[in-house]
């Protein structure tokens, strides 16, 4: 019989404090240290960032607001590309606004926004926006990222399966994010310690 689990919480640390940098994401760190409300008339400014999904750019965004809270003239938007219509005229007010207050919006998306279904006006507006690319992590980053996530969850993984994982499950920060939670749920519900043997129960499906 499947073990009944309690849904307990992830501790997603997204202080400034618990970022893991790469090489991909110093542009970004670099620009957002200096990116602020001026308040001056007509001289808003907005920051798009673009990045792989769980690249760390919801972390980025984050330590932004932290930096800014309270500040009504620094807004961040997130999954840029999954806002529904309603948002986006919502975020298109919100360039306007900032734009004239000299305020600063930053928005996140996973892919290029060429390749997003946005509304024109919003489109065009997002256009003149200054861009930070956040290149995908290489190996050694991804490592580190494992780390971080399986820390959020209070999970322990010896070196051994972080190397088994790193070397056969799809190398991209979203996958292998995706794995840590199973992985997670996994040996919850069987009562076990994260091994080989059970990643590979994982990867094989």
């Amino acid at each position: 019989m499947r073990q009944l689990l309690l849904q307990l919480p992830v501790n997603d640390n997204h202080s400034a404090q618990a970022f893991v940098p790469t090489k991909g994401s110093a542009a970004a760190q670099e620009t957002l240290a200096g990116f602020a409300p001026t308040g001056e008339a007509h001289d808003g400014q907005t920051l798009l960032l673009l990045g792989p999904a769980a690249s760390g750019k919801s972390h980025l965004l984050n330590i932004w607001q932290q930096t800014h809270a309270g500040n009504p003239l620094a807004i961040a938007v997130d999954d840029l590309q999954s806002l529904n219509a309603a948002a986006q005229e919502a975020l298109f007010h919100t360039f306007n606004h900032l734009k004239e207050q000299g305020g600063a919006l930053l928005v996140a998306g996973c892919v290029p926004l060429a390749g997003m279904t946005l509304l024109p006006d919003l489109k065009s507006r997002l256009a003149t926006a200054r861009q930070v690319d956040i290149a995908p992590p290489d190996d050694a980053e991804l490592q580190a990222l494992v780390g971080k996530w399986a820390s959020d969850r209070q999970l322990h993984l010896p070196d051994a399966v972080v190397g088994y994982l790193l070397a056969r499950a799809e190398r991209s920060p979203a996958a292998l994010q995706g794995l840590v939670a199973a992985l997670d749920t996994l040996s919850l519900e069987q009562k076990r310690a994260v091994t080989v043997p059970l990643v590979k129960q994982i990867l094989q499906g």
